[in-house]
């Protein structure tokens, strides 16, 4: 009876569901097709764009109804079971209700599966393919006698700005949707153009995206500085098709003349393309100099004049902005204060490509005093900066007890620094936290630490292309720019490099390892039987082998503890390895998995499916990269002549391993740029380096 009555409680259950979504997604669909449908026909598609269309759209719409429909398809069940008496009925013959349960959950399981693999693999391809297709086909006008025609492109050839983009085309279309012939500049956080891309064109999607079609990314120099591939890419700019029609025309134009001024040469931000605002609308307006601002009202911090700004527009094609309002510091305090804090990376960076959400419960967890350890020697403070009621930065400031004297007098931290691209907000945020270190005692201020030297370090001022890596941090380009417009400058600067698995160590190096360990040397992976042991074993060697490097901080007790902790379930034993010499350990190196590319796309939520493609992604599919975070030598090895192997025969372990476990580049960060020795032990086994940090530095007192 057992197997017939789970075969037609599966069924019933299977078809229930299966029903439910059908209907949900059918309705779905003609709602979406009564918006799309017109903006289909546009296009030139016809019948079969309609349906190319859907089918593109399908597996996100399943993907989002799938378990809406399990939970009506299970209460549909029950409730037939009901109605029909077949629940009294089984209760009769002794089943139970938690049997009932039992016997439909490994249908729910088989659908959880299907529902991860659609949002995993199907839903994301769909959706790419949809954004090139989409992006592919230019709208279309019709001509008087009803025929479809192109829509016809203004032929003038024209410069123009939006935010930090210089732009040359050689034509757009009369709806402003389209742009062909593109040759766009970019100006860095200083005003410098430090980026150009060439593009066929440039199409505005359903989804307010431009997508660059045939686009290269080239040096500013004549000479082509690593070009990429031509590709399609999205750029991320505000401008507007009404934008584009105003910019046309002949008021709104740069001449060439000064365009190629500004190219040429590399005009500061100040004065952006070598002459004033074209006019007060959007293209050209550029924030005055300093002394040309009036002071800040009293009580008000750091507030700017009325200026534009991109990104928020007022009516008109112009877009004309609103004068901008009082910047309010907050100092967070409450759990809601909190969840805006730590969500405030998320909004900011939600458009740059490389940006790679945290996860929102790890974050808060680093910043709970009863969970992180690092409180219990550290004060620590926090505030939001808020114009508007709308959250536009945040920072943070801290006092490491445990941190070594600085030579140059007493110093403090600074960290989190999250904000949108204003320097009246930067400005309001860094007076708080100076202002709150200065009333410690403190003299300098140093950073950015998240929140402690042993965590994330420096700020990204190279590299912006590649997304961060697990344990490292990602900042928008203008960031350095305006955290040295207050006067703050570098401290140091320390280096991530990259190392490709699938390529053998330089001849040189393979000659040294392959002679093998030295006498009385071994290297063994971690002892998961041990694991408590084994981290207390790692904190010895990293506490003496980093003593006497820039700015070192021990790990307490309690926070290696943690740290062991956090990582167990990262952890893989073959890629973490000690070496030892006389059966002594002296050295070990450790590869994390990279946590980042895991969880890329759950947008900083384990929950309900994220945990399930997080435990997939590292226990079954695997990941493809990883990071080398930990690693260190004892002191006393080096005065042995065996000990200058072990660096060497430590990184050639990780890198085999890793690369048998599918990880093909391992980043090896951070190495401060004074550490001479270890540079060149990374770039004497293939290290490349690809990524740079700052930490910035200013007398406050």
């Amino acid at each position: 009876m057992g197997g017939v009555l789970f075969k037609y409680l599966s069924v019933m259950l299977l078809q229930r569901t299966l029903a439910t979504l059908a209907v949900l997604v059918g309705l779905l669909q003609l709602v979406d097709l009564f918006e799309a449908t017109p903006q289909v026909l546009e296009r030139g598609l016809g019948l079969g764009g309609i349906i190319h269309y859907e089918i593109l759209r399908l597996p996100g719409m399943v993907q989002q109804i799938l378990p809406v429909s399990v939970l009506i398809g299970a209460l549909t069940c029950f409730t037939g079971l009901a109605r029909n008496s077949e629940m009294s009925a089984l209760r009769a013959s002794g089943v139970t209700i938690y049997r009932i349960v039992a016997m439909l959950m490994p249908t729910v399981a088989l659908i959880a599966v299907a529902h991860f693999l659609i949002a995993d693999q199907v839903a994301p391809r769909s959706e790419q393919a949809f954004t090139v297709w989409w992006g592919s086909h230019a709208p279309i006008v019709k001509t008087s006698k009803d025929e479809p025609k192109a829509a016809p492109k203004k032929a003038r050839t024209v410069w123009f700005r939006t935010g930090p983009y210089l732009v040359y085309a050689e034509a757009a279309s009369a709806d402003g949707r389209r742009l062909d012939g593109l040759r766009i500049y970019h100006r860095d956080a200083n005003g410098r153009l430090d980026q150009r891309i060439v593009a066929r064109s440039a199409q505005l999607g359903a989804d307010g995206k431009w997508l660059l079609q045939g686009s290269e990314l080239l040096g500013v120099a004549p000479t082509r500085l690593n070009p990429s591939l031509r590709t399609d890419r999205i750029w991320h700019t505000d401008l507007a098709p009404a934008d584009v029609v105003s910019v046309f025309s002949p008021d709104d134009r740069i001449s060439s003349g000064r365009a190629l001024r500004a190219i040429s040469g590399l005009a500061p931000a100040v004065q952006p393309w070598g002459g004033p605002a074209l006019h007060d609308g959007r293209w050209g307006a550029h924030r005055p100099r300093p002394d040309q601002r009036p002071a800040a009202a009293p009580g008000s911090v750091g507030r700017p004049p009325a200026v534009l700004r991109p990104g928020r527009r007022g009516p008109g094609p112009s877009g004309r902005l609103k004068p901008v309002a009082d910047i309010a510091i907050v100092e967070v305090r409450s759990a809601a204060e909190m969840d805006r804090f730590v969500r405030l990376p998320m909004r900011l960076n939600a458009g740059d490509p490389a940006w790679s959400p945290p996860l929102l419960m790890e974050r808060k967890e680093a910043l709970d005093p009863k969970v992180n350890p690092f409180f219990a020697h550290a004060d620590v403070a926090l505030w939001l900066a808020v114009r508007d009621g709308r959250d536009v930065g945040r920072i943070s400031a801290q006092i490491d007890h445990l941190a070594p004297p600085d030579p140059l007098g007493p110093a403090g931290f600074f960290g989190m620094i999250a904000a949108e691209d204003d320097p009246a907000v930067f400005a309001a945020l860094f007076a708080t936290a100076e202002a709150w270190l200065a009333a410690k005692g403190k003299v300098r201020a140093l950073g950015p630490f998240n929140l402690s030297i042993n965590e994330e370090v420096g700020l990204l001022v190279d590299g912006f292309d590649r997304p961060p890596m697990v344990m490292m941090g990602h900042d928008p380009a203008f960031t350095g720019g305006r955290i040295e417009a207050l006067g703050y400058a570098k401290e140091k600067d320390v280096f991530a490099y990259l190392i490709d698995t699938a390529v053998d160590v330089p001849a040189a190096a393979r000659r040294r390892l392959d002679r093998g360990p030295a006498k009385g040397v071994t290297l063994r992976m971690l002892d998961m039987k041990r694991y408590d042991e084994e981290v207390r074993t790692l904190a010895g060697i990293f506490n003496d082998a980093w003593a006497g490097n820039w700015g070192f901080a021990p790990w307490t007790e309690a926070e290696m503890n943690h740290l062991g902790k956090a990582l167990k379930l990262l952890l893989n034993p073959k890629l973490f390895w000690f070496a030892e010499v006389d059966g002594e350990p002296v050295g070990f190196g450790v590869v994390l998995p990279n946590l980042n590319e895991a969880i890329r796309d759950l947008n900083g939520r384990l929950f309900p499916f994220g945990i399930a493609k997080l435990l997939w992604r590292l226990k079954v599919a695997g990941v493809k990269s990883g990071r080398l975070p930990l690693m260190g030598i004892k002191r006393s090895a080096y005065n042995d002549v065996r000990g200058a192997m072990l660096p060497f025969l430590i990184i050639d372990n990780l890198r085999r391993e890793a690369l048998k476990l599918g990880i093909r580049s391992v980043e090896m960060s951070w190495i401060l740029e004074d550490n001479a020795p270890m540079r060149r032990i990374i770039e004497a086994v293939g290290g490349e380096r690809y990524k740079t940090y700052r930490i910035y530095s200013k007398a406050i007192a």
